[in-house]
């Protein structure tokens, strides 16, 4: 690592965030030292792609983390699956005793995890709607980042008359979120 760079941490748990911290990395790992902490199912499906450290949540492992300068953690953002909090939470709620600053991508919209009482600084939101729900929600500042985690196709993708047309709609339930 070299010293003259501001040191940024990245943590994701769910496979969204992960997809959403390729790109941040991409975007930030020249102009700063990126340290990724990772919980399954996003460190299984990271370890393979760049250095990305397994957070075990045991006891002494955060001290050691936060033994040199932090400047910023962005976290991914995950719903109560499995137990009600992780890396993502963990990390924000240390960031902020330590007064370091804190964000959290959020790529799905009305979706927050205030299980340890701990919020970020900002939240990193896909749209304006995005982000007139989550501070309406949270009286937090959201800046609209769009979507980082999706690719653009450049190859092997060719629309002609033939084709048949396919829709894929992927997406998260609504049905328990009042937006506004």
């Amino acid at each position: 690592m070299k010293k003259n760079k501001k040191n940024i941490i990245l943590t994701a748990r769910d496979i969204s965030a992960a997809n959403a911290l390729i790109n941040f990395r991409k975007i930030l790992k020249e102009k700063y030292n990126i340290s990724v902490y990772c919980e399954d199912p996003a460190y299984n499906y990271l370890k393979n792609k760049f250095k990305c450290i397994k957070f075990k949540n045991k006891k002494n492992e955060l001290e050691k983390i936060f033994n040199k300068k932090i400047h910023a953690i962005i976290s991914g953002y995950s719903s109560k699956v499995k137990k009600n909090f992780g890396v993502d939470e963990i990390f924000i709620k240390e960031g902020n005793l330590k007064k370091i600053s804190t964000f959290i991508f959020q790529d799905y919209p009305g979706d927050f995890n205030f299980y340890l009482k701990s919020y970020p600084k900002y939240y990193l939101v896909v749209n304006e709607l995005a982000k007139k729900i989550t501070e309406k929600k949270t009286k937090i500042k959201s800046i609209n980042v769009g979507y980082v985690f999706l690719k653009k196709v450049t190859k092997n993708y060719i629309i002609s008359p033939t084709n048949k047309k396919k829709i894929l709609i992927a997406g998260q339930p609504t049905n328990n979120l009042n937006y506004i």
